[in-house]
């Protein structure tokens, strides 16, 4: 069993490019869990825990379903932060836009006032598409992925490879 997976191993599993990966840890918004060796050798390994590993999975369909920069950073993040209560609170909806175009939504607070507001008027006016869903929903889900992947990590992407970002 795989307790941690490298940078390429990775980019395999979860269709992210490595130098995606790389680039993010360098940004600190997807943080290899260890790097081995890192004071001895610049180009050093970097390592990916479990919780690397569900942030890897989700920042993957986050991007495919349009999230781009400062949300798709903070929510990546959150996810591979792992911390329940802040998982809970921040969430994901979707909404009808026009006939046949919707919009996804990242939320840091599923309880805030305005949030709540808008979230009932669009549901009011029929065009909300998907309930909030909380990221510790999300996290959940992925983490029996993310624990088979770690046993048995698959040579190939579960889906074609996203572009690089």
């Amino acid at each position: 069993m795989t307790e941690r997976l490298t940078t390429g191993e990775m980019a395999r599993v979860t269709g992210v490019p490595q130098q995606t990966l790389i680039s993010w840890d360098r940004a600190g918004v997807l943080k290899a869990s260890a790097r081995p060796g890192k004071r001895s050798s610049p180009r050093a390994p970097r390592l990916y825990d479990e919780n690397g590993l569900i942030a890897g999975l989700f920042a993957r369909n986050a991007s495919l379903m349009g999230f781009k920069r400062e949300y798709l950073k903070r929510m990546i993040a959150l996810m591979q932060s792992g911390d329940r209560k802040r998982l809970g609170r921040a969430g994901v909806f979707s909404y009808r836009t026009y006939p046949g175009m919707m919009k996804h939504v990242f939320t840091a607070n599923l309880a805030d006032k305005d949030d709540r507001r808008w979230i009932d008027w669009i549901r009011k006016t029929g065009a909300l598409i998907d309930e909030p869903t909380s990221l510790w929903t999300i996290h959940q889900h992925l983490a029996p992925q993310a624990r088979q992947l770690m046993r048995e990590p698959s040579p190939l992407a579960p889906n074609p490879p996203m572009e690089n970002r």
